[in-house]
C-alpha cells in the first residue's frame, strides 16, 4: 500500500526512463507531449495521453525529456487521509460492494 501510494501522491518522485515524458515541438507550431516507445533513424512512435502517434524526425524543430510524470499531482487531493486510506483498502479487496437494483445499468 505504502507503494501505491507513493506513486499516486508524488508521481513524479521517481519516474522510471520508460515512462518519462516527452515534449516535441514540431516545425509547423504543434507542440505534442507522450512517451516514446519506440524509435528509429526516421521517426518516433509516440504515446500521447489519448493515441498513439507517428512523428517525422525531420519535423521535429526541439525535443525535451521531461521530469515530470504524465500523472497529474494533487489525485487525491480532495479526499482526506481516511478517505484516501478507504479507497485503497477498496480497491486492494477481492469483493466489490454490491449494488442496489435501481442503480445496476442494463441489469434487472
Amino acid at each position: 500500500m505504502d507503494y501505491l501510494l507513493s506513486n499516486v501522491l508524488d508521481p513524479s518522485a521517481v519516474v522510471a526512463k520508460d515512462y518519462q515524458m516527452t515534449l516535441l515541438v514540431m516545425a509547423d507550431g504543434r507542440v505534442i507531449s507522450g512517451i516514446v516507445k519506440r524509435e528509429d533513424e526516421h521517426r518516433l512512435i509516440v504515446q500521447t495521453a489519448t493515441e498513439l502517434i507517428t512523428v517525422v524526425k525531420d519535423e521535429i524543430e526541439s525535443r525535451d525529456v521531461m521530469a515530470n510524470s504524465m500523472m497529474p499531482d494533487g489525485l487525491l487531493t480532495p479526499l482526506s487521509e481516511v478517505d484516501v486510506h478507504d479507497l485503497v483498502a477498496y480497491l486492494m479487496g477481492g469483493t466489490q460492494v454490491p449494488v442496489s437494483g435501481e442503480h445496476r445499468i442494463g441489469g434487472k
